[in-house]
């Protein structure tokens, strides 16, 4: 990272500091995914300094430590699934964590899984760092509405690892 303004080294302890979720209840993917979920953004100035490798490193060094959280909580007896992905519309990098009994992620369906370096690129070549442009809004259509329920929708880019990596 090479400017004080590339906010990783901050959000790092505070992602650590939240507590993990995990839920056994009837809505409990939906319920970890929410209260386990972190939004990072950067405005396209503090873009400049920011590189893929930086966006890697700190996925990665969450993935570290939610990885020593979960053994040292649970050992191996309760793998959980994170994942990191671009939410475009709101011009961030999110990462979630599930518990891997559900057997997928909070999205409620299907993903393209990739490379952890792909979702860095996508995320750094986000059109929307700033926000979406005024003349790009529209009222949504009711084929707008159908198509966001459709329940085949591919998550595009989306990383996925399975917590501890032992099990």
């Amino acid at each position: 990272m090479t400017d004080r303004s590339n906010p990783f080294d901050e959000w790092l302890p505070k992602v650590v500091a939240d507590p993990i979720l995990v839920d056994d209840g009837e809505d409990g993917l939906m319920a970890e995914a929410r209260a386990n979920l972190w939004g990072f953004g950067f405005s396209d100035e503090e873009l400049r300094d920011v590189s893929e490798d930086d966006v890697v490193r700190f996925v990665r060094a969450v993935e570290d430590a939610r990885e020593r959280q979960i053994l040292e909580r649970f050992g191996e007896t309760r793998p959980m699934t994170l994942y990191c992905w671009v939410d475009e519309q709101a011009g961030e990098l999110r990462l979630s964590m599930v518990s891997a009994s559900n057997g997928r992620t909070g999205f409620g369906g299907p993903v393209d899984e990739v490379d952890l370096s792909e979702v860095a690129r996508q995320y750094l070549a986000c059109r929307y760092h700033d926000g979406i442009p005024m003349e790009e809004l529209r009222p949504m259509t009711q084929e707008d509405v159908d198509a966001y329920e459709e329940p085949s929708a591919i998550v595009p880019w989306v990383w996925v690892n399975a917590l501890p990596r032992t099990a």
